[in-house]
Formats: structure tokens, C-alpha cells, sequence
């Protein structure tokens, strides 16, 4: 109940936010002046950041809800959101379906590489290219050559963690009540490190994934997830626990870590960002007996750099 709250008051104060930048003649809607699709429409880069971080940790239920209530056509909901898998699930709710926001009275729009257009409302001739979004996993240890996420210690291997299993009692979706039977069905739990360069920041979150076979697809089997988890600085520092457990979410999930600027001394060491994580994550479809306990200690519990 607790989450729920939270992102009603948040969708109020949107809500708010789009009757005062974003309507045409005393019209309460979210459409602006120029565009001919609906857009978010922030008063300045702040309460587009506000608004970014907190639908992090949001699982897709719940954001649907989010969306309804502040009139939100979302890029995350449509049928273009496959082009942006690599971004986070956060910067794609924010977009709309044509990939734009609105922030004061300027147009930004990004591109499925990332490039971020921006244009003045109704001088969309005068666009210009004045970002770029990075968004990437934690891909391999040890690997400093290349602008990747990557452990800073002497051996090499899969940053990420992957448990194939086949489904054995999954007879029924217990969350919505609909009959689906896929017994014995090859899939697969994902669970990777990534960090997003976005607005003048770097965001490490987790990412949580079903997959199922045989092109490991995203799949939308219910599933329950636990997190007991720790977070520490490149000091070794403690800096929050993490325990959450999360019933009936769909698709692949998303968790806020932590956000940092470069030289930030619980996360920089030069032109790198290190922390370290550890604890398990619990993640079991409904219904079904098996249960992936995943220890992160042996990789995550290392030192995770961004170069």
C-alpha cells in the first residue's frame, strides 16, 4: 500500500503540473499547442528528473495505473517501445509514443540511438542536437578497454547472472485468474547491473528479466521477486539496504540503485564509477516450484567500475 501511495501523490502533483505548461485555452489536457501527440510537459529539468526517478522502482501494474490517471500515452505502453529495450524502463515511460517530452516551452525528443533532438514549441524546422543518452549493462569483468560497466578485479566472465529451467507446475496464473498451461516450457531468470547516463547524471539501477525460449524474448509469465540486498561505496562504505518483495509483476523489472555526478567521492575514482553490492535475489514464477535463490556476492559483491 505503501508504493501505491506514493505514486498517486506524485501523479497528482503531475497532473498539476500539466493543466499549467501544457493546456490550450483554459483546456485541461496534457496536449500541447504545436504537437500533434500527447507529451509530458515539465515546468523545468527538475521536476523532469523528480518525475524520473520515481518511476523507477514502479512495476509495469502499477505505472499502467500512473499513466491512466495523468492522461499519458506512453512509448513504454506502444508498439514502438521494442527500439528502446536498451534504455531504461523510467526514460521510456517518460516519452511519449513519437519519443517526446516537454520541458518549459522547448520539445526534446530522443532517438532509438539515444540522440537527443530539441526545438522550441512550433520552430521544429530549428532542431538541434544537444544530448545523448547512454544506457549499457555491467558486461564483462575486467574489461577497461572498452566504455563498458565492468569489475575491477583480475579474471574474466559474465557479469550478469542467467538460471535456465523448465516449468513444472505452472497450471494457472494465480494474478489474474486466466487458465494458461505451459508445463515443462525452457525459460530463463536475467538479472543484470546497469547504469543510464541521462540529464546530467549516471543512474545504476538492477534489471530483472523472464526470457523464454528459443530467441530469449521478454516474456509475461507473473512472478515473484525478493530483494535482500546491500549497497556500498567504492570506500566499502555502507550506504542503504535494500529488501523489497514484490508479488504478480510483469515483464522485466526495474530497481533504483543510486544516482551520482562525476566527482562524487562515495562513487568517483577519476573518470570511474565504483560500488559494490550484495545479498540475494529470490525470483519465482507464480505457481510454478522452482525458485531461483541468486547469491551476488561472487561478482556484484566486487567492485562494479564504469569507465
Amino acid at each position: 500500500m505503501k508504493r501505491i501511495t506514493v505514486f498517486k501523490g506524485l501523479s497528482i502533483l503531475c497532473a498539476m503540473m500539466f493543466f499549467f505548461s501544457c493546456s490550450k485555452n483554459g483546456d485541461n489536457n496534457s496536449v500541447t499547442n504545436s504537437e500533434p501527440t500527447k507529451m509530458l510537459c515539465f515546468a523545468n529539468f527538475d521536476e523532469l528528473n523528480d518525475t524520473y526517478l520515481s518511476l523507477f522502482n514502479l512495476t509495469r501494474d502499477e505505472f499502467e495505473v500512473w499513466a491512466i490517471e495523468n492522461n499519458h500515452e506512453s512509448l513504454y505502453m506502444s508498439d514502438t517501445d521494442a527500439d528502446y529495450k536498451n534504455f531504461s524502463n523510467s526514460l521510456r515511460r517518460i516519452l511519449n509514443k513519437d519519443g517526446k517530452y516537454q520541458v518549459g516551452d522547448s520539445v526534446y525528443m530522443i532517438d532509438k540511438s539515444g540522440d537527443v533532438f530539441a526545438y522550441k514549441k512550433g520552430q521544429k524546422n530549428d532542431t538541434k542536437l544537444v544530448d545523448h543518452v547512454v544506457s549499457m549493462p555491467l558486461d564483462e569483468f575486467n574489461n577497461s578497454s572498452l566504455k563498458y560497466i565492468s569489475i575491477s578485479v583480475g579474471q574474466k566472465g559474465p557479469a550478469d547472472y542467467q538460471q535456465q529451467f523448465n516449468l513444472t507446475n505452472y497450471a494457472y496464473n494465480a494474478c489474474n485468474g486466466i487458465t494458461k498451461s505451459a508445463n515443462g516450457a525452457l525459460f530463463k531468470f536475467v538479472h543484470e547491473l546497469w547504469v543510464e547516463n541521462y540529464n546530467n547524471q549516471y543512474i545504476a539501477y538492477l534489471r530483472l528479466k523472464l526470457e523464454y525460449a528459443s530467441k530469449w524474448n521478454e516474456a509475461s509469465e507473473f512472478r515473484n521477486i525478493i530483494l535482500s540486498l546491500t549497497l556500498y561505496n567504492q570506500n566499502g562504505s555502507y550506504i542503504k539496504s535494500i529488501s523489497e518483495s514484490l508479488k504478480c509483476v510483469r515483464y522485466h523489472y526495474e530497481y533504483l540503485l543510486f544516482t551520482t555526478n562525476n566527482g562524487d567521492s562515495n562513487y568517483w575514482t577519476g573518470s570511474k564509477v565504483r560500488f559494490s553490492l550484495t545479498g540475494s535475489i529470490t525470483h519465482q514464477v507464480v505457481k510454478d516450484s522452482y525458485i531461483f535463490y541468486n547469491d551476488v556476492n561472487d561478482k556484484w559483491g566486487l567492485y562494479a567500475t564504469y569507465n
